[in-house]
């Protein structure tokens, strides 16, 4: 199980890989045509990534 927390705090889960761009999708059909990259980590250690990303 995949757990992925939203800016706004709010968490989503998968029951496995998900790319950036499922994530998008989950979230809203607008967002996910609109989606170039994702964040991924926190802090520091964050980094921009394509929506292909898994």
């Amino acid at each position: 199980m995949i757990s992925i927390q939203l800016p706004d705090g709010s968490k989503r889960e998968f029951p496995g890989p998900v790319t950036v761009a499922e994530v998008a999708a989950s979230i809203g059909a607008g967002l996910a045509k609109a989606a170039l990259a994702g964040r991924v980590g926190r802090g520091e250690a964050a980094r921009l990534v394509d929506t292909s990303y898994r």
